[in-house]
């Protein structure tokens, strides 16, 4: 019990010293900061289009055929695993 209110005195009082250190931006930094993260967002549907999603062939498995039952009762866990 000791060794953990030790270490969340000292995580405390990193955190603390961590926030005094925060700086604020400046007008013009802020703006720019702004302007970046605008032109990064207006990027986003070009790179959705890029995206490609994955396609799977149409194929059937008989879970049955792994071990599975299909009582509603069993647990067919690795029946999924090994078709898998």
């Amino acid at each position: 019990m000791a060794g953990s209110v030790a270490c969340s005195a000292l995580f405390f009082a990193n955190f603390y010293a961590s926030a005094a250190a925060v700086t604020f931006l400046k007008d013009a930094e802020a703006k720019k900061s702004a302007a970046t993260a605008a032109a990064a967002w207006a990027r986003v549907p070009e790179i959705l289009a890029r995206i490609k999603p994955p396609t799977f062939p149409a194929q059937d498995f008989d879970i049955t055929g792994y071990g599975a039952k299909g009582d509603g009762v069993a647990d067919c866990t690795d029946a999924f695993r090994r078709a898998i």
